[in-house]
């Protein structure tokens, strides 16, 4: 009797695990960033940037900690870290200001990604991400490593142009 018992629960388990995989995505979709502001520099090491999220989901989203690095081939050029916790509410669209934290690993590398970028080349030009937050009752853990920056900046609706533009950076 006691095996049948665990036999059931563990089934009740599997059956349950994918639909509450498929409402994590149905959530999931219902968050967007629908405008990039223009960054704000704080100094030598610190930037604000403004960002608006729509957050259609019935859940509060918090973003704990995210990283950026940028990469020139297989070279780590400048990584960016979230500097503070920022939550959004559920069912609104907001205008949250981020704080990110500036570390440039190697100048003369990040010289090279510069002047790729004005001559529009990311070719050689990736990122790793990573993400943790919460959204309602489910973590959020999302790393990605070697990402073209073009498939990353299109994940955000951007081109190179206007990451030239956001960064100043004369073609």
């Amino acid at each position: 009797m006691r095996r049948l018992l665990v036999l059931c629960a563990v089934a009740a388990a599997v059956v349950l695990a994918p639909s509450c995989r498929r409402a994590v995505e149905r959530s999931a979709q219902k968050i967007r960033i629908v405008e990039v502001g223009r960054p704000a520099m704080r100094g030598l090491t610190a930037f604000d940037l403004p960002l608006c999220v729509d957050n259609g989901s019935a859940h509060t989203l918090r973003l704990t900690a995210a990283s950026l690095t940028l990469r020139c081939g297989g070279d780590r050029v400048a990584e960016i870290r979230l500097g503070d916790e920022v939550e959004v509410p559920r069912r609104t669209m907001v205008d949250v200001t981020t704080r990110w934290r500036l570390r440039i690993a190697d100048p003369l590398a990040l010289y090279v990604a510069a002047g790729r970028l004005r001559a529009g080349d990311l070719s050689t030009l990736s990122v790793d991400c990573a993400v943790e937050g919460r959204g309602g009752p489910a973590a959020v853990n999302i790393s990605r490593e070697r990402v073209p920056l073009s498939e990353f900046l299109n994940t955000f609706g951007l081109t190179s142009d206007d990451v030239a533009e956001y960064l100043r950076i004369e073609p």
